[in-house]
């Protein structure tokens, strides 16, 4: 039995084309593995943490703040020292070329560093007991020279003086705009004086 030749069949037509239909070819479903969405971040979300503070900074900021508060200490006192002491406020012997403020505030310093380095004796009762001493001090800083010039007549006191006198061996150096190659001082040490500091 032979079989008869078919009858070229004309292809299906496509479906006509409906107003609102879309002839793009359909997405893929989203369970194909193949199929990348992007992801738009939020636009509400910070794209950086703020960055912590690590350990070192945090020891930082306490230095910072404990020199602040050092600093702020060290001007109450010495401008405590210098409206209640007055005239046993230290007093620069001799002539200098430098600014009377330069002086001033180099002598508060000074004055501080010494009533600072004191240990009056536990002994020490009197508070109008007081010796007065000269320290010559050279433009770097460095005590060059230091003696008792008034004694008190306590010798714990007149003792505890001469101590300081020994421990305290350079001071800040003079301002920079300063010509003086060195700088004499008198100091007068009480105990009502230590107690305002």
């Amino acid at each position: 039995m032979t079989s008869r030749p078919q009858p070229d069949r004309p292809p299906t037509p496509a479906p006509p084309i409906k107003k609102g239909d879309d002839p793009t070819p359909t997405k893929p479903k989203d369970s194909d593995p193949y199929v990348f969405t992007p992801v738009k971040p939020s636009s509400t979300k910070p794209l950086k943490d703020k960055p912590k503070k690590t350990d070192d900074t945090q020891v930082a900021d306490a230095n910072a703040a404990a020199q602040a508060d050092a600093a702020r200490k060290m001007s109450r006192a010495i401008s405590g020292l210098t409206t209640t002491l007055g005239k046993d406020k230290p007093v620069q012997i001799g002539t200098s070329s430098d600014t009377a403020a330069d002086n001033a505030n180099y002598s508060d310093i000074v004055y501080s560093t010494y009533f600072a380095a004191w240990h009056p004796p536990a002994s020490l009762t009197d508070e109008a007991a007081a010796v007065t001493v000269r320290v010559t001090i050279s433009r770097n800083g460095q005590v060059t020279h230091h003696e008792i010039i008034t004694p008190s007549g306590n010798s714990s006191m007149d003792r505890s003086i001469e101590l300081t006198l020994d421990n305290v061996m350079s001071i800040a150096p003079f301002p920079d705009n300063s010509k003086d190659l060195e700088r004499s001082y008198s100091i007068k040490f009480n105990l009502s004086a230590k107690k305002s500091m």
